[in-house]
């Protein structure tokens, strides 16, 4: 099982979508989405119905379309983690672990290929999945901070309307109250910062083997390197290299100024502020 997780607009949809087109693999569609209840059924019942196209590597904010697409499947992460999106599990209980031993067990029997699924919260802990689930693996993207801060204030915009609303998990300690008061920029920043704590922290417990930290930078530069990797180290499995190469071509990088320059240069000053006090610290 590998889980592909990371920061919202880290690039994890990209790199999820690589592995589900280029590996023999199997994964959550937008299909679980209509039969929420039943989504291992609806899938074998309709296996046929369903347009198999090859995965593309589209999405807006991480949604796919047609009924083939993949999905994260935050429907089904429900039953086990909770319905708030937002916060962060401290443990899981013994029938949640239970509930997702038996659903992934049925899935696995159900279509008897290694699966893949996004799921960015999964980032903030993936301890406790790796302790129910013994066989998962989770590949975290990291992208470049200015950047990434960049994308979630500009996601902030654009899905939530409101520039003090976080996309994705913020700290535990974040607080609605007041949020016209924040300094937007400087959250968001904060946000950013918080997810490189915790991934450090959710490595740790996991163990380097299990969890990966991938530079959403270099897979767009070479992403057969990870898709090789993955088919090697996890899967098992022969890959022909060279026609991967042929076919997985670089990718562009979204790493450019897409939002008020002012505002870029803001958050280049503050982790930029950040960066020299963490060097006096230690030095």
């Amino acid at each position: 099982m590998i889980f592909v997780t990371g920061p919202a607009r880290s690039g994890t949809s990209l790199v999820a979508q690589t592995l589900i087109r280029h590996l023999p693999v199997s994964y959550f569609n937008n299909l679980t989405a209509v039969f929420q209840r039943a989504p291992i059924a609806a899938n074998i019942l309709f296996r046929k119905m369903i347009c198999q196209k090859k995965v593309n590597y589209k999405s807006y904010y991480g949604k796919t379309v047609s009924f083939s697409g993949p999905n994260d499947g935050l429907h089904i992460w429900d039953r086990w983690t909770g319905k708030d999106r937002t916060s962060i599990p401290g443990s899981l209980g013994e029938k949640e672990r239970n509930d997702m031993l038996i659903f992934f067990g049925a899935y696995e029997k159900a279509f008897r290929k290694p699966f893949v699924n996004k799921n960015n919260n999964l980032s903030t802990f993936a301890s406790l999945i790796a302790d129910a689930l013994e066989n998962a693996h989770f590949i975290y993207i990291k992208r470049d901070p200015l950047y990434l801060a960049q994308s979630l204030l500009k996601a902030r915009i654009e899905i939530q309307g409101d520039v003090h609303v976080p996309y994705g998990i913020h700290s535990p300690t974040w607080t609605n109250k007041n949020v016209g008061d924040l300094d937007f920029v400087q959250d968001v920043c904060e946000q950013v910062l918080f997810h490189e704590e915790i991934t450090k922290k959710q490595q740790r417990k996991v163990g380097y083997q299990r969890f990966w930290v991938e530079s959403y930078e270099e897979f767009c530069d070479s992403p057969e390197r990870l898709v090789v990797r993955v088919a090697a180290k996890i899967l098992g499995q022969p890959i022909e290299v060279e026609a991967l190469r042929k076919e997985l071509k670089p990718f562009n990088c979204a790493n450019t100024l897409k939002i008020d320059k002012n505002l870029f240069q803001r958050i280049q000053d503050i982790f930029d502020k950040i960066r020299k006090e963490n060097n006096l610290l230690n030095s």
